[in-house]
């Protein structure tokens, strides 16, 4: 039985091939979406989430590798989505 990949080998792989990150949204988008949902209500926490992983894979070339789970990353990008739309 194969392992399955990491997080980081996802995002090292969607280097050369970006359509490899759908499996990071996948993994993590439910749980992002229901942390923004909770702290800015329904609508505009789907929207932040949305927004969030586009930011996640405009600067996947930053992730660092060494981390096997890009959950937290996602949550600090999440976090800072809900600091900007308190600030509005």
């Amino acid at each position: 039985m194969t392992a399955e990949p990491t997080d980081a080998q996802i995002i090292e792989a969607s280097l050369a091939s970006p359509e490899a990150f759908e499996s990071v949204f996948e993994r993590h988008y439910e749980v992002v979406r229901r942390y923004l949902q909770r702290r800015v209500g329904l609508d505009v926490g789907e929207e932040l989430a949305a927004q969030a992983f586009l930011v996640a894979f405009d600067r996947r070339g930053t992730y660092d590798l060494r981390y096997p789970s890009a959950g937290p990353w996602l949550m600090g990008i999440a976090h800072r989505q809900v600091l900007q739309a308190l600030k509005q």
